[in-house]
């Protein structure tokens, strides 16, 4: 009988599809209840990118970051081919910025990442960063519901390893970065040299909230605690509350490339982009431009959880005065003195710095008159 020869690479991206596959599953059973017709239950398949599609590529698009991550972790296997004897490291950068509540998430992802590039310019790194979020289960950072945590993954080269940890522990003891868990906040570790080593760390770096943590205390006497993944205890409503705030953030937006990394980042942006315009082409229903927020806005005054409000983020795009929330969800807009965010699946960010320009002529337009 001939053996078998294992395949780290084909593993990898397996157990990826896996976990992607279980999460999909969970967000559309969850979908099927919230959904009140044919017609929401279709948007948002289409958000998830399953039969339909949107005109932009959105984060919750389980292909498209399926399709980003083996483009990041081949773009890095041949950025290291071409640079041998350059050591490579993992990034993990966490802050409390990042944490929020699941019932009224205000998400600064933005102001994160910003924060993450200045401190990998301190390092004189070259680095790819990417936002990821997690559910923790077990843990309220409001007082009520549950935590989402955005933080940032990433594969940063271009200096020694001394210098590197000389670096983080200067970051990590001055305060600007903080983990109420106990955890390190920026945490930097070497890749190895195998091909599958590389290939992973590129897939864990863009990837889909596939499962959730409970908080968890170490055995020690330290009291130090730890995060345990569970996908059994990660129930469909909250993937899917994962995935309405994920439909609402411009794919690539969320990765970020510093010195040598900004032509891998670019690398991901056309490679993505074509993959997009080629399902576009195959995909049987397209649906029109809408917006998104006031798309889940109205499905969860009526629908769903009574607990869950809007989403709104820390970008700088301003909704249009026609888009209004209702009822229950307007009363606690303006309890909390907060106005919604309204973001739209275009083809180019809502939020990029051609459409700030714009709106900041609008505005000074507005108030010379």
């Amino acid at each position: 009988m001939t053996k078998k020869i294992r395949n780290p690479l084909r593993e990898a991206r397996k157990s990826y599809d896996t976990k992607a596959s279980i999460y999909l599953a969970k967000a559309l059973h969850a979908s099927e209840r919230l959904a009140s017709s044919e017609a929401e239950a279709a948007v948002i398949r289409s958000l998830l990118g399953v039969g339909g599609n949107t005109q932009g590529i959105v984060r919750s698009d389980v292909g498209a970051c399926r399709q980003a991550s083996r483009i990041f972790a081949r773009a890095m296997l041949r950025h290291r081919q071409a640079n041998p004897g350059m050591s490579y490291y993992l990034v993990t950068m966490f802050d409390d910025e990042g944490l929020t509540s699941d019932r009224l998430p205000i998400c600064r992802s933005d102001f994160l990442m910003a924060k993450a590039r200045r401190a990998i310019a301190k390092l004189n790194l070259s680095a790819v960063l990417a936002t990821d979020v997690c559910a923790i289960m077990n843990y309220s950072n409001d007082g009520a519901g549950r935590t989402l945590s955005f933080h940032i993954h990433g594969i940063a080269w271009g200096s020694s390893e001394k210098k590197i940890k000389k670096g983080v522990k200067k970051l990590n003891s001055s305060g600007a970065w903080v983990c109420k868990f106990g955890a390190v906040p920026i945490k930097i570790t070497k890749i190895n040299d195998s091909k599958a080593d590389m290939f992973r760390a590129s897939l864990y770096c863009i990837k889909l909230p596939c499962s959730a943590k409970n908080l968890r205390k170490k055995r020690t006497d330290d009291g130090k605690t730890m995060f345990m993944d569970t996908i059994k205890g990660y129930r469909p409503e909250l993937a899917l509350r994962m995935a309405e705030g994920l439909s609402q953030i411009d794919f690539i937006s969320t990765i970020a490339g510093t010195k040598g990394g900004a032509g891998i980042r670019q690398e991901i942006r056309q490679e993505l982009n074509e993959w997009k315009k080629a399902k576009s082409i195959a995909a049987e229903k397209k649906p029109v431009d809408f917006d998104v927020w006031a798309f889940w806005a109205r499905l969860r005054e009526h629908q769903g959880s009574r607990n869950f409000m809007p989403y709104r983020f820390d970008r700088m795009s301003r909704p249009e005065k026609r888009r209004q929330a209702t009822g229950r969800i307007a009363n606690t807009i303006h309890r909390i003195g907060a106005r919604p965010q309204s973001v739209h699946t275009s083809v180019s960010s809502p939020h990029s710095i051609r459409s700030r320009q714009k709106h900041a002529r609008q505005d000074k337009k507005s108030s010379s008159s």
